[in-house]
């Protein structure tokens, strides 16, 4: 390494220190406003619900500016109530939605026990699901149930599991038993990561899947120069009694969304080959956990 690249390495290291810290701190205030708020509107729900969205969208909107990112928003996102489904990238992918959606989400229970976000998801009133245990899906579905019937949107992930951007894993069916049995009409969205020229393709530095292990790749997203973010909303939802039905219209408009984030040049578009040697990797990876096993 010469002089000039150990002086790009070392200042983006400040940069990445910086960013954790703002991170940290931004987080960390949200965290206390909301708190106190849920104590001081304990005793009226609506405005309750009105205080964790707004600081749940200041929080987003900050974390995505200050980690160097920007959002490109397609299509007109739905009004709550609203079940909606997204492909799942990242860890990334609620922050990145929760800056127009005004919902809640549910994620895997591991998230409740990390430092400061934990808490932050928690006071969000996030659904958590425990992908360990295949029996827990009905108390989660109870969950998304309720959360509908009080009036909030509510956004799921049913691929189960993360993946690389370039295909939509096989939709878990269980995973929207209460669209299917409450004829709740589904809304579809699509994200979609870019990096800048010169720093790792998005599917390294921004997709979190498989055995990645999350301080590294955290520390790693840090050190980009930015990235784009790009969120498609399908211009209809699908709906239908029944869910094995209703998870192949997930998958395939979710897919012919994303197709439509791909980037125009053909140089930049995923070999299929190795799309697809990819897209079986991660079907052996999600197979690895009860939940991931669920059967249709």
């Amino acid at each position: 390494m010469n002089r000039s690249e150990h002086t790009v390495s070392l200042w983006r290291r400040w940069v990445a220190l910086w960013r954790l810290l703002s991170l940290v701190a931004v987080t960390l205030m949200v965290a206390l406003s909301l708190a106190a708020g849920r104590v001081v509107l304990s005793p009226w729900s609506e405005q309750k619900r009105r205080w964790r969205i707004r600081h749940f969208h200041a929080w987003s909107r900050a974390s995505v500016y200050l980690i160097g990112g920007r959002t490109q928003w397609h299509g007109v996102p739905p009004e709550r109530p609203f079940f909606m489904a997204s492909n799942h990238l990242s860890y990334l992918d609620i922050v990145v939605l929760a800056q127009r959606l005004p919902a809640v989400f549910v994620s895997k229970a591991d998230v409740k026990h990390w430092p400061v976000i934990g808490w932050l998801t928690r006071l969000a009133d996030t659904l958590y699901i425990n992908r360990e245990r295949r029996r827990d899906i009905p108390r989660a579905n109870t969950t998304i149930r309720e959360a509908l019937q009080r009036g909030d949107g509510v956004v799921l992930f049913p691929e189960g599991t993360s993946s690389e951007s370039d295909f939509v894993l096989p939709v878990r069916p269980p995973l929207l038993e209460v669209a299917a049995s409450e004829s709740y009409p589904v809304y579809l969205a699509a994200v979609y990561f870019e990096t800048q020229p010169g720093d790792p393709h998005a599917h390294r530095a921004i997709c979190y899947y498989g055995d990645m292990s999350f301080g590294p790749h955290v520390w790693r997203l840090l050190h980009l120069k930015g990235f784009t973010a790009t969120v498609r909303f399908a211009d209809e939802p699908v709906a239908s009694s029944d869910r094995k039905h209703l998870a192949e219209q997930v998958r395939q408009g979710i897919h012919s969304l994303q197709t439509l984030n791909f980037p125009a040049t053909q140089s930049s578009k995923p070999n299929a080959t190795n799309n697809h040697k990819r897209q079986n990797d991660h079907l052996q990876n999600e197979h690895r956990t009860p939940l991931e096993r669920a059967v249709r």
